[in-house]
């Protein structure tokens, strides 16, 4: 694999995380959890 398609796939990766994390509903997490988890998993 290419870096730039490996790249593109940490790029998505990073989407989907971010999606799941700011679809979640508030009344489940709040916000500032929210956050916390997502930059945890971006940087993991």
């Amino acid at each position: 694999m290419s870096a730039k398609a490996a790249g593109k796939r940490c790029y998505y990766d990073f989407l989907a995380i971010a999606a799941d994390n700011y679809a979640m509903p508030a009344i489940k997490k709040p916000r500032g959890e929210n956050r916390r988890g997502f930059y945890q998993s971006a940087t993991a």
